[in-house]
């Protein structure tokens, strides 16, 4: 498959799954919260019926009650009451409907819950839940009832889990779906790409030719009535018109490749080679040149990939280094000494504001009328994107303090 298809089909099947999973997460999120919090709601119902009746379920209360009551409903409810006064000092307790909580317990928690000074509220002891409701009385004081809502917190809790297990297996099962019907999906864009694609290649050898005759005729011209700044014109946009086509050529196969035989690559020795073939193109240029090169930066990669990433990258700020600028190359390993992490960067004043993203882009050029005497075509960094990727790495750019960097990560 073709890198770029499987680059694309891979972001359809990421995209979708993200999507897929927001709006799950969203749905049983706003499911299992909306459970948790209606089972405290009809908890607190409960207790609040416990307390209006004077800290004591009654035995007959079903028409009273705003939750499902009974004939075993005060046989199964688990609950105690504790009486204050006005100050907040206990001054009664009721332990008859439960075990688990002794007097010093139920004083505690009594004290407890009026330091929180909450009508409602719930706390967890020895791995038991409990709920509580407060009210006051007629004649002073206050009552607060409390019970032992273990079991209802456990279900909500369950029904949690068992929202997030049933979300994971439904993402898990349409990432599987989208994988195997991905390619239908971006059917039309890869035949769109592939068709761009052979379009670039015919027309490249299709040019060729026509190109090599205006070259000869006009080379025959020159014998016949002598060089003149006409033939010196022609000849110089058929070779321009030759390098945009070879360029052009070699993305177009760059991004067709699908088997990448990798190889240990001392990437710290192409960047001094590199360094050594430009220092005479910076010189002259006027331009100066400086490089910080780690020893020993290996990478897996292809050999001739490499060395043409750093010759982009080197011609480029050559090429748009601002007049008796500097230019500057630093190479080192990412973490542990794997990896490779190089920055080019060049004089650029007039920077700031643009949006380095579209260097990448085919064709783009930061002066849009083209009238730019820099004799680029906007092809260069979109093979360096494309090396960078095709080694699993990413390039980008930025500007600051009147410097362009460009910064390869692999």
């Amino acid at each position: 498959m073709d890198p770029s298809v499987r680059s694309l089909r891979r972001r359809f099947i990421i995209a979708s799954a993200l999507a897929v999973l927001l709006v799950m997460g969203l749905v049983l999120g706003l499911v299992s919260g909306y459970n948790y919090r209606a089972t405290y709601r009809d908890l607190y119902r409960m207790t609040d019926f416990i307390a209006s009746h004077n800290g004591v379920l009654p035995e007959e209360g079903e028409e009273e009650a705003d939750f499902t009551f009974t004939q075993e409903t005060p046989f199964q409810l688990r609950y105690f009451s504790v009486w204050l006064d006005e100050a907040g000092n206990v001054t009664d307790m009721n332990l008859d409907h439960i075990h688990a909580i002794s007097e010093e317990e139920a004083r505690l928690h009594a004290r407890a819950a009026v330091l929180l000074r909450r009508r409602h509220s719930h706390f967890v002891d020895d791995g038991l839940h409990y709920c509580y409701s407060r009210m006051d009385l007629e004649g002073g004081g206050s009552v607060i009832s409390f019970m032992d809502c273990t079991g209802a917190m456990e279900a909500a809790v369950y029904v949690i889990q068992r929202a997030m297990m049933l979300g994971f297996f439904c993402l898990i099962f349409f990432i599987l779906i989208l994988y195997r019907f991905s390619s239908f999906a971006i059917r039309p864009a890869v035949r769109n790409m592939m068709v761009q694609k052979q379009f670039v290649t015919n027309a490249g050898h299709e040019l060729k030719t026509p190109l090599t005759i205006i070259s000869a005729n006009t080379e025959v011209m020159e014998m016949m009535y002598g060089e003149s700044e006409w033939t010196k014109s022609t000849l110089s946009q058929i070779e321009r018109m030759k390098v945009l086509i070879e360029r052009l050529t070699s993305l177009a196969k760059l991004q067709e490749q699908e088997e990448i035989l990798l190889e240990d690559v001392d990437a710290s020795f192409l960047a001094r080679e590199a360094v050594s073939a430009f220092s005479g193109v910076m010189q002259s240029k006027g331009l100066a040149f400086e490089s910080e090169i780690e020893d020993g930066v290996m990478i897996r990669a292809e050999k001739n990939g490499i060395q043409e990433l750093l010759n982009i990258l080197l011609d480029n700020a050559a090429k748009y280094c601002d007049e008796g600028g500097t230019v500057r190359l630093a190479l080192s390993s990412r973490i542990r000494g794997t990896g490779l992490h190089l920055t080019v960067s060049n004089s650029y004043a007039e920077g700031q504001g643009e949006d380095f993203s579209m260097y990448f882009e085919r064709f783009y050029r930061a002066d849009a009328s083209h009238n730019s005497q820099k004799s680029g075509y906007g092809i260069g960094l979109a093979m360096a994107r494309s090396l960078a990727e095709r080694y699993k790495g990413r390039i980008s750019a930025s500007w600051k303090n009147g410097d362009v960097s460009f910064t390869v990560l692999l």
